[in-house]
C-alpha cells in the first residue's frame, strides 16, 4: 500500500515542534536560575507592609511638624498613596540622608522616598525607578511675559542666577552660545526672583523648588517648560527588587496620568489646597 507523500513532512514537523519546545524549556530554566528571587516584594506582599526610608529634614518634601511632631510633606503623602494603591501599610523609617543608600542595599528598608535625585554613580549598587518630580533648573520669567518663551529668546537679555549654583554654570554655558546674553549673579535665589519681578532682569535660571516656593508666597513669575537641566527625584530600591520596582513604577505612571503628582506639587510647593 502506497504511503501518502504528506506522511513524512508531518513527522518532520512534529519533530521540529518537539525540539523547539525542548529548547524553550531549557531557556526558561536558565532564565529562572539567572533571575534572582525578589524577596523584598515577597515580604511586602506577605506582611502587607512597605518600609520606606527618609530623612525628615527636607521641607516641603519631608519634615516633622514643630507643633505636633507629625511627619508631613510631599514625599510622605506620595508614599502613603503608593502604599494605598499597592494595598499595603507604609512604615516610615527615619534615616540620615547619607545612610539611606546603605539601608536599602542591606534590606533594612524596601525603598527610599526622600527627595533622592538620580545619580549615575550609584547605579551599580541601587536601582532608580521612574522619576516623580524634576527639581532641575528652569527658565523663569515674569507672569505677564510674552516675548521670552525659551532660551532661544535670550539674545541681548539679562539673565539672573544664584551665584555658585548649577543655574550659574548653565547660564555660563548659554552665554557662550547666545549673542549678547548678560549673566547677573545674586547671593540667593529669592534675590534673583525679586530682581526679576522688579524688572531688573529679563529672565532667571533657578531650581524648580525655589521658583515654586516663591510663587506660593505671591511671586508674580512663572516657569517655562521643559527644564534647562534635570534633577529628577526617584524612588530608590535594592537592585534585586525587580518586581517591587516594577510595581512602584506602574503606580507612579498612574499618578502622572491621573494628576495626583500635579496635586502634590500644587499642595506642597504652591500652597494650593486641592
Amino acid at each position: 500500500m502506497l504511503k501518502s507523500r504528506r506522511t513524512k513532512p508531518f513527522h518532520i514537523l512534529g519533530l521540529l515542534v518537539l525540539v523547539v519546545l525542548a529548547v524553550a524549556a531549557v531557556i526558561a530554566v536558565i532564565l529562572s536560575r539567572q533571575t534572582p528571587q525578589d524577596y523584598s516584594w515577597q515580604r511586602v506582599r506577605a506582611e502587607g507592609r512597605l518600609r520606606v526610608g527618609l530623612d525628615p529634614s527636607y521641607p516641603p518634601f519631608e519634615f516633622l511638624d514643630e507643633a505636633t511632631n507629625e511627619l508631613q510633606g510631599y514625599d510622605v503623602e506620595l508614599a502613603l498613596e503608593l502604599g494605598r494603591r499597592l494595598g499595603v501599610q507604609v512604615d516610615f523609617v527615619y534615616i540620615g540622608f547619607d545612610s539611606l543608600y546603605d539601608a536599602v542595599m542591606t534590606n533594612k528598608i524596601d525603598a527610599i522616598i526622600s527627595g533622592m535625585p538620580y545619580d549615575p554613580n550609584w547605579t551599580e549598587d541601587v536601582a532608580y525607578g521612574m522619576w516623580y518630580f524634576n527639581a532641575g533648573q528652569f527658565l523663569v520669567v515674569r507672569q505677564n511675559e510674552t516675548q521670552i518663551n525659551s532660551v532661544a529668546d535670550l539674545a541681548s537679555r539679562r539673565l539672573g542666577v544664584e551665584l555658585g549654583t548649577t543655574g550659574d554654570l548653565e547660564a555660563r554655558r548659554l552665554q557662550r552660545q547666545i549673542a549678547g546674553l548678560a549673566v547677573v549673579t545674586f547671593p540667593t535665589s529669592d534675590d534673583v526672583l525679586h530682581a526679576l519681578q522688579d524688572n531688573q532682569l529679563d529672565a532667571a535660571l533657578i531650581d524648580a523648588i525655589s521658583a515654586y516656593l516663591f510663587i506660593s508666597k505671591g511671586g508674580k513669575v512663572k516657569l517655562l517648560h521643559p527644564a534647562i537641566s534635570d534633577e529628577s527625584y526617584a524612588v530608590v530600591t535594592n537592585r534585586k527588587s525587580v518586581q517591587l520596582r516594577s510595581a512602584i513604577d506602574a503606580i507612579l505612571l498612574q499618578m502622572k496620568e491621573d494628576g495626583f503628582l500635579e496635586k502634590l506639587r500644587d499642595r506642597w510647593l504652591l500652597g494650593q489646597s486641592s
